[in-house]
């Protein structure tokens, strides 16, 4: 009998202590280099097919017109939906589970922009993404993995920020969260339209009948995240670079940089254009100008070389990445000194790297002597 009561207490008192994590996010503001096509800091790209990165915002850029500033430290995050059913996603790997049957609380601070639009740069055709959408809070045990739709918004129409509140309780563990857009319940038809975040707060245990929280919010410590600042920099020089391919020879026009501020500038400026194909080992840049572009200047920096960061995705797609990236630098003439590549596991700290489309990862570091 005492062994009874031993276990029944101890069961009591594990699932109390679980049911009062307070579970954090990793760079909630969605703090990060303003930049078109681009993940924050922390954060992954689920949308389908790895297509159409969200936008950091906001974005000084004359192609785009927008209407919102930050509510919460410099950026925020913009999520579109176009008329062909793409809808943006990101999402994270959470630090500590999401619990089966415990209650939680979330908040995040959304709003539209009144009007959004993208001047296409070759035909100068304005395209107007003015439309309301909702944000979807999903729950999953793989990455960006939708196994649970934890909580729906109402259609996001305010022009200002406005905090929305979401409770829920998960029907099963969760270690994986992701946000996607979607068009309101009102239409058969896809359209374009924005939805802003900034600003998220952790997930909060309540109580599940009187929905007050379980922790002291005054208590609770604030995450910092730091991210490196790069802007796009002026280039002084342009140089042509021969490219030997397997089947021709092809002729890169280079910017070149001069520091090593401005070559990091370089790959941040470029991120956006690099990324490898859903599923694939195929690069999205089909030739490679953008690395290519990278390895030329990594070339004049005898104390630097390149880090590359590719997801750990499986064996046999992993080797064809490797191997992909080696034959880009092949092309361009960068040896195995000037460069290095590593795997990166899902819960991969990604704050000081320099930028992650599509599943490429890019950083510069000193070498050893």
């Amino acid at each position: 009998m005492k062994v009874f009561y031993t276990i029944l207490f101890w069961s009591a008192f594990h699932f109390t202590a679980i049911s009062q994590e307070v579970v954090f996010l990793t760079n909630p503001s969605f703090e990060g280099n303003a930049q078109f096509a681009a993940i924050p800091g922390g954060w992954q790209n689920c949308a389908f097919n790895n297509e159409s990165p969200p936008d950091i915002h906001p974005v000084l850029n004359a192609t785009v017109g927008m209407s919102v500033l930050p509510l919460h430290g410099e950026t925020f995050l913009g999520l579109l939906t176009k008329k062909n059913s793409t809808v943006e996603s990101i999402g994270q790997k959470l630090s500590q589970p999401l619990r089966k049957g415990v209650c939680y609380s979330f908040s995040v601070a959304l709003c539209k922009s009144d009007k959004y639009y993208i001047i296409q740069p070759e035909t100068k055709v304005v395209i107007h993404y003015d439309n309301p959408l909702v944000l979807r809070l999903w729950g999953g045990a793989s990455p960006c993995g939708k196994k649970s739709l934890l909580a729906v918004s109402p259609p996001i129409e305010n022009t200002d920020w406005m905090r929305y509140t979401f409770q829920f309780s998960p029907e099963v563990d969760l270690d994986w969260i992701s946000f996607d857009v979607f068009f309101t319940s009102n239409t058969t038809t896809p359209y374009r339209g924005n939805l802003m975040m900034d600003d998220a707060s952790p997930f909060i245990p309540i109580n599940c009948q009187t929905r007050s929280p379980l922790v002291n919010l005054s208590s609770l410590p604030a995450p910092e995240y730091k991210f490196i600042r790069h802007r796009a920099p002026k280039y002084k020089a342009l140089e042509w670079h021969w490219a030997v391919g397997d089947l021709l020879i092809e002729y890169l026009n280079c910017r070149i940089v001069e520091n090593e501020r401005e070559l990091n500038n370089l790959v941040f400026d470029n991120c956006n254009k690099l990324g490898f194909k859903f599923s694939s080992h195929e690069l999205i840049d089909r030739r490679g100008y953008a690395i290519k572009e990278i390895a030329v200047n990594i070339l004049k920096f005898k104390t630097h070389r390149l880090v590359v960061g590719i997801p750990a995705l499986g064996e046999k797609l992993n080797k064809r990445r490797i191997r992909r990236i080696k034959r880009t630098f092949r092309e361009i003439g960068l040896t195995p000194k000037w460069y290095r590549i590593v795997l990166l596991p899902s819960n991969a700290d990604h704050s000081k790297w320099l930028c992650g489309q599509r599943e490429i990862w890019l950083k510069v570091e000193k070498r050893n002597k």
